[in-house]
């Protein structure tokens, strides 16, 4: 399949819509922009699943999911990224959301959503929910883990995150998925990471905390560099484009009595599957 740069699109579950227009200029000018309103809670595995609702029909063919507090750093690199998928037949790329960074130490086989390339028409053609929603499950030894990457603690049995059950059903499915290597280069600052491509060439600062941007003097300080040292090595932008924005106003209503009782139980999973995993060199 040849690229067509015009169906590159970029979509973002956004809580924070202040950091989202001071990150979004980084965005290549001429890609679509769809945006989750997500200030109603939504996040997760129903943010995905809206966004598949939302964008079936869409002419998409590589989709750039992406947090409001992803900066991106040179957008060739991830085009070259792109490209190496298509060639290599890879369905999604992203981190591995245990055993690469040290702030998150769960699944080394899911990713973490806060930044992944889709090969979104493949994905819509075998996008299957109910098939999906019964992978939320891990068996022992079913998974070859993928170490290149990993440099601390895995939960090798962690069920952490309701999205996890897409990503065991894309493995269990035969398809693949491209792990990529991050760390953490900013002078002082143990929490922001960059992530990489396949050829170790730098994609996205990710700074996590987004929805404390503008709330929080620490993380919108700590925020507010890694922009500066975004533009210190690459001083170019766009302009900031009104994205295409969905919001599913049922969904706090439907899900609101739930909340404190999903939370609860999130953290019951994660006591219960531990022990975490040590990596050893």
């Amino acid at each position: 399949m040849q690229i067509n740069l015009d169906k590159i699109s970029f979509i973002s579950t956004v809580s924070n819509f202040k950091l989202y227009k001071k990150t979004s200029i980084f965005y290549n000018s001429n890609a679509k922009r769809y945006v989750i309103d997500g200030r109603n809670g939504m996040f997760g595995l129903n943010s995905f699943i809206f966004m598949m609702e939302k964008l079936k029909d869409e002419d998409v063919d590589w989709l750039i999911m992406i947090d409001e507090d992803g900066i991106i750093i040179d957008f060739n690199n991830i085009l070259d990224l792109i490209y190496y998928m298509n060639e290599n037949d890879f369905l999604i790329s992203g981190m591995q959301d245990g055993g690469v960074i040290p702030l998150r130490n769960q699944s080394p086989f899911a990713i973490n959503t806060y930044f992944s390339i889709i090969n979104f028409k493949k994905l819509r053609k075998i996008w299957d929910i109910d098939q999906i929603l019964k992978n939320q499950f891990i068996t022992q030894n079913e998974f070859q883990l993928s170490s290149d990457y990993i440099k601390s603690e895995y939960n090798i049995n962690s069920l952490f995150e309701d999205y996890y059950c897409f990503y065991f059903w894309i493995l269990r499915n035969g398809y693949k998925i491209l792990y990529l290597n991050a760390d953490n280069p900013i002078t002082n600052d143990t929490i922001t990471n960059v992530l990489y491509n396949q050829n170790g060439q730098p994609i996205i600062y990710h700074t996590w905390y987004a929805r404390l941007y503008g709330k929080s003097k620490f993380h919108t300080k700590r925020i507010n560099k890694a922009l500066r040292h975004r533009k210190k090595i690459n001083a170019e932008k766009s302009r900031y484009i009104n994205p295409i924005v969905y919001l599913d106003r049922s969904f706090k209503s439907n899900n609101k009595r739930v909340d404190f009782f999903r939370k609860i139980i999130r953290k019951i999973k994660g006591i219960l599957s531990k022990p975490l995993v040590s990596y050893i060199k």
